[in-house]
């Protein structure tokens, strides 16, 4: 269905800002992700059985930012798109709130493993199976609304109780999933907002402090207790620790030319341990790592290069713009997220992208660009006169 409304607008731009979409399609980012679909189209092929359904939903992805930089031309469509965000945390928190506090919050658990059998229990119940299906995600997108809620807070001093207020309450939202990932990418990139929010180090980290006291009130004891390690069984060991070990020592296989996206899910994976008990291939739980296994170096090295581009379009100003303060803080998180999934063309994606590069292209252009625009604007009228004479 999100896709379904993406071609809807996709279609209204096309047809109604066609110049704005043309020249948004020329976007620094974007090329570099044309650069990266064609090396992973050049890599595939290699390999036998090729399978082009990752690239395709990448492209999705790409397609989605484009529409979203294409509309994205001033500070207020940027504030609407920032309220987007704050909308769905805010949505899948009162979810989360309704479908599973009160139980998290009565449940006694010791250790990750108890907590995470606590977790399947409350969000594998029947009704809850699709919506919540992907519960790092979901924390995720809370700890989005989150950050936004976070750079208001920081710079908007007239409403700073209230946002601090939604800041808390999203954040609670983001720990309910029980996904450490998901609290480890809000936590790092809340405390960058609040670090590149003003120069007072020493307030930023007593209202980190303060955040972190209110939520350790407020959250059910089991969000902490699936950070302690595993209980020491034998046989016993850390999902993620187990497929990271997979990957690395299939490294002499896949680093230089990789293994081919249907090759990977077909029985590679299981091969190497990257698989569930019942041996069912696994992702990566790493982009960087799952882009080198299907497309090796040169996938690898193109997808940083799309990263690095990305990075490059963040506006500067960061202390005076709350604006370009909440999004320094989604890219931030966005480009964390991509250490802890392997899945690298995910909606949220599109959208921090479109954000990134819309902003970079009409709201905060580049110095080149200003300097050119204050020349044209500087332009004596006489002269102005005989050139159009």
């Amino acid at each position: 269905m999100a896709w379904l409304w993406f071609a809807v607008i996709g279609a209204y731009v096309l047809f109604q800002r066609a110049n704005a979409f043309e020249r948004t399609l020329l976007q620094p980012a974007f090329l570099a992700a044309y650069a990266f679909i064609a090396t992973g189209v050049m890599m595939e092929v290699l390999h036998t059985n090729p399978d082009f359904r990752d690239l395709i939903r990448f492209i999705q992805t790409v397609g989605g930012a484009v529409i979203i930089a294409t509309l994205c031309r001033d500070r207020q469509a940027m504030r609407s798109g920032l309220y987007g965000f704050l909308l769905l945390g805010g949505l899948l928190t009162a979810v989360l709130l309704a479908t599973s506090y009160r139980d998290l919050r009565g449940a006694n658990v010791k250790g990750f493993d108890q907590a995470s059998r606590l977790r399947g229990d409350v969000y594998r119940s029947e009704g809850s199976e699709d919506l919540l299906r992907d519960l790092n995600r979901i924390s995720f997108l809370c700890g989005l609304g989150a950050i936004v809620a976070m750079g208001f807070a920081a710079k908007l001093r007239r409403s700073r109780l209230l946002w601090f207020g939604m800041t808390i309450v999203m954040l609670l939202g983001a720990l309910l999933p029980l996904s450490r990932s998901g609290v480890l990418i809000v936590g790092l990139a809340g405390l960058a907002i609040l670090l590149s929010s003003s120069g007072r180090r020493l307030e930023s980290v007593l209202i980190a402090v303060l955040i972190v006291g209110c939520l350790y009130a407020i959250a059910p004891a089991a969000v902490f207790e699936r950070f302690k390690t595993l209980d020491e069984r034998p046989g016993t060991s850390d999902p993620r620790q187990v497929i990271f070990k997979g990957v690395l020592e299939a490294l002499p296989e896949f680093w230089l030319a990789g293994v081919g996206t249907s090759e990977y899910w077909s029985g590679w994976a299981v091969k190497q341990g990257i698989a569930t008990r019942a041996h069912k291939p696994l992702g990566a739980h790493n982009s960087f790592f799952q882009v080198w296994i299907y497309w090796g170096l040169p996938g690898l090295l193109t997808f940083l290069a799309l990263l690095y581009v990305l990075w490059r379009c963040l506006p500067n100003g960061r202390r005076r713009d709350v604006l370009a303060l909440c999004l320094f803080g989604l890219t931030l998180a966005l480009l964390i997220r991509l250490s802890f999934s392997h899945v690298f063309f995910v909606k949220d994606f599109a959208a921090v992208t479109g954000l990134l590069a819309g902003g970079h292209l009409w709201i905060w252009p580049s110095h080149a660009t200003r300097t050119s625009v204050r020349v044209f604007h500087q332009v004596p009228r006489s002269t102005a006169r005989q050139s159009l004479s």
